[in-house]
């Protein structure tokens, strides 16, 4: 699994990180971004992801 520095990087790297945060409502988009330093690895964005948006949608 690759590692990066933050999510930065990581959008900037992995073109499915990058169009799968561009797929979201851009409310979970800059909630996301507030944890850039959280995140360095590719599950680190789906789990944090996952949470986020079943919280959003209210399940």
């Amino acid at each position: 699994m690759k590692y990066y520095s933050d999510l930065h990087q990581m959008v900037m790297d992995d073109d499915y990180v990058r169009a799968y945060l561009l797929s979201l409502p851009v409310n979970v988009q800059m909630t996301i971004h507030n944890e850039n330093d959280k995140m360095h690895t590719r599950d680190d964005f789906l789990r944090y992801t996952a949470k986020l948006t079943k919280r959003t949608s209210g399940s």
